[in-house]
C-alpha cells in the first residue's frame, strides 16, 4: 500500500514538473525493487547465520564424539601390544630354556 502511495506520489510530481512520467515510474519501481531485493537479502542472510551455528554446533560434537572413540581405540591398541610383547618376550624366554639356544634375530639371518 506503501509503495502504491510513493509510486503515484512520484508520478504526480513528474507530471507537474513536465519529466518524461514513464521513465520516472520505471526509475520508482527500480528503486523499490532494490529496496525490496536488499531486505530479502538481509532475511536471507539472517537466517543463514543461524543455520550456520548451528550445523558448527552440531560438528563440534561430531568431532568430540570422533576424539573420544580414537582416544578408546588407541588405548585398545597400547594394551594390546603390550600384551603382545610380553607374550613375545615369554615365549622366547621358554624356548631358549628348553632348547638351551639363544633366539636368532632376522638381522643375523641375513647375513
Amino acid at each position: 500500500m506503501l509503495n502504491l502511495g510513493t509510486i503515484a506520489t512520484i508520478a504526480a510530481i513528474a507530471a507537474a514538473k513536465d519529466a518524461d512520467t514513464l521513465n520516472t515510474l520505471a526509475l520508482a519501481l527500480a528503486v523499490i525493487a532494490f529496496v525490496c531485493q536488499l531486505i530479502i537479502y538481509g532475511i536471507q542472510t539472517w537466517q543463514h547465520d543461524g543455520q550456520s551455528q548451528q550445523e558448527n554446533r552440531l560438528t563440534l560434537e561430531k568431532l568430540a564424539e570422533a576424539c573420544t572413540q580414537i582416544d578408546a581405540a588407541c588405548k585398545v591398541i597400547q594394551a594390546q601390544h603390550t600384551k603382545f610383547l610380553l607374550l613375545k618376550h615369554s615365549s622366547s624366554q621358554e624356548l631358549r630354556s628348553e632348547t638351551g639356544l639363544y633366539s636368532v634375530s632376522a638381522s643375523e639371518t641375513l647375513d
